[in-house]
C-alpha cells in the first residue's frame, strides 16, 4: 500500500541494503544516472610494478535522468553544508577544503548484526565526481564514532 511504499523509500520495513549497494547507487547518481557494476579491486600489480589486471568500468543500467541526477547531487550538498554532516565537514583539511561534497546520512536499527546503523553515502567533487563512498558504522549501544567522520577522513586521504 502507499504507506508501506513510503516507509520502504525511507529505509524502514523489510529493507536489506549493503554498503556496496549504497556506494554503487551513489556512484550511479554521481555518474549522471548510470549505475556502474561494482568492483572491489581497481588493479593488480606484479612484484615488479607491472599492471597484471585492471578493472573495466561497465554500466549496468540507467537509474535516473541525467538532469535529475544533477539536481539530486546539488540538493545532497546541503548535508555537508547545513545538514547532519555540517559539523564534521567544517573540520575538513587539505585539498578537501576546496571540494564540494554531496552526501546523505541515515540512522536506523538493524538486526543482522544487532545495533544502530549509522550511514554516510557521498560523492565528490560535486562538479564532476571521481569518487563515491558508503560508510556504515554499527553500534550495539551508544555511538563510538561517526560515519560522517569516517567519510570525511576517506575523502581527505583520497584528495591528498
Amino acid at each position: 500500500n502507499e504507506f508501506q511504499l513510503g516507509r520502504t523509500a525511507a529505509g524502514f520495513g523489510e529493507i536489506y541494503f549493503s554498503p556496496i549497494h549504497a556506494a554503487a547507487l551513489m556512484s550511479g547518481i554521481a555518474n549522471g544516472g548510470y549505475l556502474p557494476r561494482p568492483y572491489m579491486i581497481d588493479q593488480v600489480l606484479s612484484p615488479y610494478g607491472e599492471i597484471v589486471h585492471r578493472a573495466k568500468p561497465e554500466v549496468l543500467r540507467t537509474i535516473m535522468r541525467k538532469d535529475s541526477a544533477r539536481i539530486l547531487l546539488n540538493m545532497m550538498e546541503s548535508t555537508t553544508k547545513t545538514g547532519t554532516s555540517r559539523k564534521e565537514f567544517a573540520k575538513r583539511s587539505g585539498a578537501l577544503r576546496r571540494i564540494r561534497v554531496a552526501a546523505k546520512t541515515g540512522t536506523l536499527h538493524g538486526s543482522d548484526p544487532d545495533g544502530i546503523n549509522h550511514w554516510f553515502v557521498a560523492a565528490a567533487p560535486l562538479e564532476k565526481p571521481t569518487i563515491a563512498i558508503a560508510v556504515l558504522v554499527i553500534d550495539p549501544s551508544k555511538p563510538r564514532t561517526s560515519a560522517s567522520r569516517l567519510g570525511r577522513l576517506v575523502f581527505e586521504k583520497f584528495f591528498s
